[in-house]
């Protein structure tokens, strides 16, 4: 296997490993009354290093990846996906402990992985990404109108996969076919 798909594939699992571990250590959370982010506040939350590790951790992964290879045959979708890998860490470091910084890098890491959806897509000319693009605006729209009810945590989840899968399976299709 190639070692873009060994970083590509570690970058994720990385990321969605510890939020899962995380959510398994701490019974207190529910997907119906949280945020995710809920798992990070560092004087509320007994897994809070595990949880900011893995935003910390993946989004430093996914920084990488995208400098090293995603810039060697995209044209700016590396730049978004740098981006957004760069607003994670920034979640991880700025707690909810900070409350109205947490709230900004929160929402800049959701606008701009989307935007990275958006622009891979287009790039790679993906329908399915572009139709995901909108897939997670309807979601978020209604989660905030009251459709989707529950804790924040679930368009969170919903919407990252959104972003992630399509990823993950581009690449990996691409690095297959250029073998």
């Amino acid at each position: 296997m190639k070692l873009r798909l060994v970083f590509l594939y570690t970058t994720f699992i990385v990321v969605y490993g510890l939020i899962f571990l995380a959510i398994g250590l701490a019974p207190w959370f529910s997907w119906h009354r949280n945020a995710l982010s809920d798992l990070g506040h560092c004087t509320r939350s007994n897994v809070s290093v595990i949880f900011n590790l893995a935003l910390i951790l993946g989004g430093w992964l996914l920084t990488i990846y995208s400098v090293i290879f995603l810039k060697t045959d995209t044209k700016v979708s590396w730049l978004f996906f740098a981006v957004s890998g760069f607003a994670l860490q920034l979640i991880g470091v700025y707690d909810e402990i900070y409350r109205y910084i947490h709230w900004i890098v929160s929402v800049a890491f959701f606008v701009v992985y989307d935007i990275s959806l958006l622009v891979y897509s287009l790039e790679r000319r993906m329908l399915v990404g572009v139709l995901l693009f909108v897939a997670y605006i309807g979601v978020w729209y209604i989660y905030y109108n009251g459709l989707l009810t529950g804790g924040v945590s679930i368009p969170e989840m919903i919407t990252s996969l959104f972003v992630s899968l399509p990823l993950i399976i581009e690449e990996t299709r691409r690095v297959i076919k250029n073998a």
